[in-house]
């Protein structure tokens, strides 16, 4: 029986405008102040220092991380390696997702410039939310690895990515996939959460278009800006990620294909009986 329910095309077009815009005046609310290094303030669940931005709410599950088997490298019957390794705190990658989430907090939640002196920066991840780094390829070019980062802890399940069953977890696989969640944490899970996840049915580079308020930037020409993939196998198109291209399998060897018998009257050529 068919369910008469229906996923709506666009769920942002249901919503009111206030559902979507931050509300009220952020600097009566957080008592924001302009020192010589940058703003400074807080509110109820975030902190600002010199435009660092520390979230001190979070809706992590702390059990959602790699499993330990998959913390191994582990190597399949063709050949394929596979392993998953904790990205530290104050590493190049982690200083990237810090840099790129935090002018969008300074702008969505504190609605000051985000392109402000110093920049905006995001100091840690909500607690509970850790980011790994997936590596993958062939034993006989172990050299050159597909590199991709994914952001672990988020309380969702069900099937995100195709190379996702059902029951496993979800994964934030870029700073743009995050920064709606981020928001929406910075600001005490206030009304409804719209970052891809918690809102089906978008796609990423129209959360991005909104996110940048309708300008076109790099990030809006790939659907999840690429959360670090490097390698030759990555990709910065639509999909990079956890649904990028697999290694490619080393070719196996074929037979010659068989001929076929002509069966045609005064065919003499070699397939004739």
């Amino acid at each position: 029986m068919e369910s008469n329910q229906s996923t709506p095309s666009n769920p942002i077009a249901q919503m009111g405008q206030s559902d979507v815009e931050p509300q009220g005046n952020p600097e009566l609310q957080y008592d924001l102040k302009r020192g010589q290094k940058g703003w400074n303030g807080k509110g109820e669940f975030f902190r600002v220092l010199d435009n660092v931005i520390r979230i001190k709410h979070t809706d992590a599950n702390f059990q959602n991380t790699p499993s330990a088997e998959e913390r191994i490298r582990t190597v399949d019957d063709e050949g394929n390696f596979s392993q998953y390794s904790l990205i530290e705190i104050g590493s190049p990658l982690h200083r990237l997702w810090m840099d790129k989430i935090g002018p969008y907090l300074g702008d969505w939640v504190l609605r000051k410039n985000p392109q402000t002196s110093p920049p905006w920066k995001l100091l840690k991840f909500p607690d509970g939310y850790t980011l790994w780094l997936h590596k993958t390829g062939v034993q006989t070019d172990p050299a050159n690895p597909r590199t991709d980062a994914y952001l672990y802890g988020a309380p969702h399940l069900g099937p995100r990515t195709r190379s996702r069953s059902q029951n496993t977890i979800t994964v934030f696989r870029s700073p743009m996939e995050f920064v709606e969640h981020a928001i929406w944490l910075m600001k005490g899970c206030e009304g409804r959460c719209l970052c891809k996840y918690c809102t089906p049915g978008q796609s990423q580079r129209d959360i991005n278009a909104r996110l940048n308020h309708g300008l076109r930037t790099e990030s809006d020409s790939d659907d999840s800006d690429g959360g670090g993939g490097t390698g030759p196998q990555s990709s910065r198109r639509r999909g990079a990620g956890s649904q990028g291209r697999r290694p490619r399998h080393t070719k196996r060897d074929r037979s010659p294909p068989i001929m076929a018998k002509d069966y045609r009257v005064g065919n003499s050529g070699p397939g004739a009986a």
